[in-house]
């Protein structure tokens, strides 16, 4: 899936978090794609079992849209939360959607990992911050 889909399908996602069906019109306007792109990733949506779609009715999530969505708001989340605690500087959200869909899998849970130790572990995740400031101070010199 590429990564403009998987957007497109996050957004679907959250809306889905709100009400269970909606019409590609609220879809429209939530994401502020013109028809002909709307009706192109729906479409490719539902050909590839995301959604359940009639053109002129209704959208729904199905199941593996549900399970993907889910995945993709966690997978954001995860990335997030590494960026804030490694502080590169760059805007924590932006730098994720640039890194989620070049990352495989077994990156994401890695990352994970490391995320859930420095929460588990404060005092080492509050060591790592400092030394991070005194590397940045002395590149800074």
């Amino acid at each position: 899936m590429t990564p403009d889909l998987e957007s497109y399908l996050e957004e679907i996602y959250q809306m889905s978090l709100e009400k269970t069906t909606f019409t590609p019109r609220e879809i429209g306007k939530r994401i502020q794609a013109t028809p002909a792109l709307l009706f192109r990733v729906l479409k490719r949506l539902h050909r590839e079992g995301y959604i359940q779609y009639d053109r002129y009715g209704t959208i729904g999530l199905t199941n593996e849209g549900k399970s993907l969505g889910k995945l993709i708001i966690k997978r954001n989340s995860i990335l997030q939360e590494f960026l804030f605690i490694i502080n590169s500087g760059s805007d924590p959200s932006e730098e994720a959607v640039l890194l989620e869909s070049h990352l495989k899998a077994s990156t994401i849970y890695a990352i994970e990992n490391l995320v859930e130790f420095f929460k588990q572990e404060k005092d080492i995740m509050e060591r790592f911050i400092r030394y991070c400031e005194i590397q940045r101070e002395k590149k800074e010199e």
